[in-house]
């Protein structure tokens, strides 16, 4: 009984072992899936790439958008609309036809690009990506000057998109900033900090607040309309309400330690008021000024 029972232990160890080395990581199906669905990285620099979609990866955007090793912008050529996606998910890889014809579209004015924000860390954390993209995409058009705007719709057909850059509606967009180069050796902790503070909030605290948020339409810190993005920035509503928590357990903590700790108003000294001082002062003179008349009197009432 205790052999069968052994061999039975070490089959399902042997089990869970098999399963394991089938799972498929999100790294490797990334990088099965972004060639499969969008592009190549290597196709960046072949001839008539400027009317295709390119995969701007963290080499490739030092090289021809962002040199980091002079701190310069160096797209100043030509705009490009760069759009952020996780290959795992169908969320992404759906939208890959429309920004194929973007740039079918835009024929080489307008370089379309695309990255990938599990591939391509550093890159896609020093545009603040921090969450998998499991909702979709989240794309920016960055002009020559060097600007980069957030691409604040979730249609995602030619037509929209195009519309949203000729008419210059990104001028519009809530969310603009000059082009960041990628995350450093000592930044990423803090973007890594930012990940993790909102991944774990996401996860654990927000479905427990987010009920209430939507049932008291307190639209500061939470969107009642999810689907309407075009006045609001990523991760903006989320931001919100960490800081909120994180004010009222200051202030909690600072009330315990009032409590624990009460000032001693004894030892309080009252200061003394400069203007008070000063009136005291003027008051003084004022008074001494008929004493001294008087030991004037005095003394010429002695001689006399």
């Amino acid at each position: 009984m205790i052999l069968i029972s052994i061999l039975g232990v070490s089959a399902e160890e042997e089990k869970k072992d098999e399963k394991k080395k089938n799972v498929i990581t999100s790294v490797e199906k990334n990088i099965r899936d972004m060639p499969k669905f969008w592009t190549r990285a290597e196709r960046y620099n072949v001839e008539g790439h400027e009317s295709k979609l390119i995969w701007v990866n963290e080499s490739i955007y030092d090289e021809i958008i962002f040199d980091s090793s002079k701190a310069k912008f160096v797209a100043t050529w030509r705009p490009y609309f760069l759009t952020f996606v996780n290959a795992k998910y169908d969320t992404s890889n759906r939208h890959r036809n429309a920004v194929i014809g973007l740039a079918d579209h835009y024929n080489g004015s307008i370089q379309v690009a695309v990255s990938n924000s599990v591939l391509d860390e550093k890159l896609s954390l020093a545009y603040d990506i921090t969450t998998d993209l499991s909702e979709g995409p989240i794309s920016f058009y960055i002009n020559t000057d060097g600007m980069v705007y957030y691409f604040n719709s979730k249609n995602y057909t030619v037509e929209d998109m195009s519309d949203w850059i000729d008419r210059k509606k990104f001028e519009s967009s809530p969310y603009k900033f000059k082009c960041p180069p990628l995350v450093g050796e000592y930044t990423i902790y803090w973007a890594y900090a930012k990940k993790d503070v909102r991944k774990y909030y996401i996860d654990n605290i927000q479905p427990y607040i987010k009920p209430y948020l939507l049932k008291f339409k307190i639209s500061y810190v939470e969107d009642l309309d999810p689907e309407d993005v075009a006045n609001i920035k990523p991760h903006q509503k989320v931001n919100r309400q960490i800081l909120f928590i994180l004010t009222v357990i200051f202030y909690i903590l600072e009330f315990i330690w009032g409590l624990i700790f009460p000032e001693d108003k004894t030892k309080q000294v009252k200061k003394k008021s400069a203007i008070g001082g000063s009136k005291k002062k003027k008051t003084a003179e004022k008074e001494d000024e008929p004493k001294s008349e008087d030991k004037k009197k005095g003394k010429r009432e002695k001689i006399e």
